[in-house]
């Protein structure tokens, strides 16, 4: 699905249009049984995330509502962590074994992912059983699509977006100096999650200029995978370090090998996406939005076709 405003629609019924196919589709993927869970719960966890980038950038124009939404999309993703958490562990260590086959044993790294692929397999098939978490979240979706009417917009045209996109793109600014002068886990996730509200909103406006706003949806989308990569080691090497299931690996002499192979993977991870940054946020917040009203103006002065 293409989540974009429409030249021949106001920016509260694009808002709304999108908001209201996202949060179906997920109804919809909940309620089949059919479906794995794993890719579910992904796919439910990143509309919720894109719908929260996208009231982000109209946030002065909805007023009250986006508090109300922003937190109740944000906790609708975190109920349905868990399960997803198991697998992007197992996803981390099967990228960091293809960046350090030659440096690590073998057998200890075969071990090691046995453990992984055990706690994934677990939480996808195991005792727990998830349906109660999805009908759950199923109520709570349609509560939210009912809501969706209600999110109406006190400014139009460019006025309800810009205001919006800028601030996002100054925090975005902000983060990536921030973890660029300390790059703590903390300032490293803040900067992920900013620069991904950016790169939903530049998707919703990509038609404004295609060319150029692709090319820069492509960009964040791969900063953002970047610093979600590394993020996912930090998570991966927490596990490793101090849950009971490693405890026994923890006494291998490999051991040591894997954590200098986590710590060097996310040190060239971090240097691309420092560098990926910088050619992204190297124009201001005020030029670039300037930028893009006049493309707003340019795409919204043609008459739509038909």
């Amino acid at each position: 699905m293409k989540i974009r405003l429409r030249v021949d629609e106001s920016v509260e019924e694009g808002i709304q249009r999108i908001a209201k196919t996202y949060i179906q589709r997920s109804i919809d993927d909940l309620s089949d049984p059919r479906l794995d869970r794993t890719e579910v719960v992904h796919d439910v966890r990143k509309r919720c995330k894109m719908i929260r980038g996208m009231l982000r950038m109209v946030r002065p124009a909805i007023g009250d509502a986006y508090d109300l939404e922003n937190v109740w999309f944000r906790d609708a993703s975190r109920k349905l962590s868990g399960l997803r958490d198991a697998d992007a562990t197992l996803e981390a260590f099967d990228l960091l074994r293809q960046h350090s086959a030659h440096s690590l044993p073998r057998k200890f790294m075969d071990r090691v992912n046995k453990v992984l692929a055990k706690r994934s397999e677990v939480a996808s098939t195991g005792p727990l059983d998830w349906q109660p978490f999805f009908t759950e979240a199923i109520q709570e979706m349609q509560a939210a699509l009912d809501r969706v009417p209600q999110w109406t917009c006190a400014d139009e045209g460019f006025a309800a977006i810009g205001p919006g996109f800028a601030k996002t793109y100054r925090r975005g600014a902000r983060a990536m100096q921030a973890a660029r002068r300390e790059p703590t886990d903390e300032h490293l996730h803040d900067w992920r999650k900013h620069a991904k509200y950016q790169w939903y909103q530049v998707l919703m406006l990509r038609d404004l200029s295609k060319s150029k706003l692709s090319i820069r949806a492509k960009q964040l989308k791969r900063l953002t995978d970047l610093l979600g990569d590394d993020h996912d080691l930090v998570v991966l090497h927490q596990l490793l370090t101090q849950h009971p299931d490693f405890e026994k690996l923890r006494g291998a002499k490999a051991f040591g090998k894997l954590m200098q192979s986590i710590d060097r993977r996310r040190a060239k991870l971090q240097k691309q996406a420092r560098k990926l940054g910088k050619r992204l946020y190297a124009t201001s917040s005020k030029k670039f939005t300037n930028r893009l009203e006049q493309a707003w103006e340019a795409w919204r002065s043609v008459e739509p076709v038909g």
